[in-house]
């Protein structure tokens, strides 16, 4: 069983590190405009992440090489170090955003025990010491099993939510068949649709899977264990995805009522 945990461990690495503030923006977006009618958009994604990754995870079980080696050593260096800028570029950006929602969410929820509040800036500082803390330790495998314990403390919630929430099944069943609702002069079906497709098919996302597969040591004889890692880390993306989708229905059908 542990062994067995310890092989999902970059699949979930990689689904933290899809969903995040964009993706959660999209997707409520997505609810609350549209209700569950671009759930296939987010099918149709998760599919075509997991084709990637897998493909992603293969390639680095044959060669032995991440992307960014083989970049530097067939294509040109060059490529690989734009790569890595503009992976530590967007990183940058979406720690950022992140720190400063978590830092908020934490100075408000101190109020109900602490008179006026942690101070955002006492939160951000703690969450940054706490994660420097563990990349001083220079273990991915250390790294991983912490974020494993937050994404599924976040999965359960979200799914929670999910049932509390849940929209009719029948919406559900039709939001599985393409098509792009009407809209009207203030919204833009056709936008939302890039934004979820962007927020989940990121290429950033099939590089890191490489160095993933590299970090775990995993040769071709680990195949099926680099199959299995990349469809759960896309059904989770698919799981949570609804998850806030669904909990977004509810402001489309209040609209509707009006």
């Amino acid at each position: 069983m542990k062994m067995f945990f310890k092989s999902l461990l970059p699949g979930i690495f990689l689904f933290g590190f899809t969903v995040g503030t964009g993706s959660v923006t999209a997707m409520a977006k997505a609810g609350a405009d549209y209700g569950m009618s671009l759930l296939w958009t987010i099918f149709i994604s998760c599919a075509i992440t997991y084709f990637l990754i897998n493909l992603f995870g293969k390639f680095t079980l044959v060669t032995g090489q991440t992307a960014l080696l083989s970049f530097k050593k067939h294509i040109h260096p060059t490529v690989a170090i734009l790569f890595i800028v503009a992976l530590t570029t967007q990183i940058c950006g979406s720690v950022i955003g992140v720190m400063g929602i978590l830092a908020d969410v934490c100075y408000e929820w101190s109020k109900n025990f602490i008179g006026g509040g942690i101070s955002p800036v006492i939160c951000a500082l703690f969450f940054i010491s706490f994660v420097y803390a563990i990349f001083l330790i220079g273990k991915t495998d250390v790294f991983e099993k912490i974020l494993a314990i937050f994404v599924g403390i976040m999965s359960i919630c979200f799914l929670i939510n999910f049932i509390i929430l849940m929209p009719p099944a029948m919406d559900i069943l039709k939001g599985m068949v393409p098509n792009v609702p009407d809209t009207g002069s203030d919204k833009n079906a056709f936008l939302v649709i890039a934004s979820m497709v962007g927020t989940t098919v990121f290429s950033g996302l099939f590089i890191l899977r490489t160095i993933l597969v590299k970090e775990a040591g995993w040769t071709i004889a680990d195949l099926k264990a680099q199959n299995r890692d990349a469809f759960f880390s896309a059904f989770l993306m698919f799981i949570v995805s609804t998850s806030i989708m669904a909990a977004a229905v509810d402001l489309y059908l209040l609209r509707a009522l009006h």
